[in-house]
């Protein structure tokens, strides 16, 4: 098994892990300081890969990849695809508490079905008696 194929397992792995996570999401702080310090380990890492740009491709070519930017690029879509992922999971986590908060307010705003009952007959009495029909037109010739 030579080192690309290593490095074609782990990628395939790194994908599994992501689509396990669309599947079981979690929340919370956990999941937030897990996600914080993710960023900042990605961004440690860009900043050293900036000042050693060597080292990203004696990396790549230990793990059977040509260049580093080959490297570089995979590791992009795996952050890319993990962002949209999580970006999705919050997006729903938004839509499901915007519904809850919607129907708490209507909730609360909400006339007692006696009271309203009660407001509907004065309003038809106010009204007077409803006018007649007007007959439907013979349309027989």
């Amino acid at each position: 098994m030579t080192a690309q194929n290593v490095f074609q397992i782990i990628l395939i792995i790194v994908f599994a892990m992501l689509a396990f996570v669309v599947i079981f999401p979690r929340s919370g702080t956990r999941g937030t300081a897990i996600r914080r310090l993710v960023s900042v380990l990605l961004l440690l890492a860009g900043i050293v890969l900036v000042v050693f740009p060597d080292w990203l491709t004696a990396i790549a070519n230990l793990l059977g990849i040509g260049r580093g930017t080959d490297l570089l690029l995979y590791a992009l879509a795996v952050v890319f695809v993990g962002h949209l992922i999580a970006s999705k999971q919050n997006q729903v986590e938004r839509n499901r508490k915007f519904t809850e908060l919607a129907r708490e307010i209507a909730i609360s705003e909400a006339t007692p079905a006696g009271e309203a009952g009660s407001r509907l007959v004065a309003e038809v009495k106010q009204l007077g008696p409803a006018p007649a029909p007007n007959p439907a037109p013979d349309t027989e010739r």
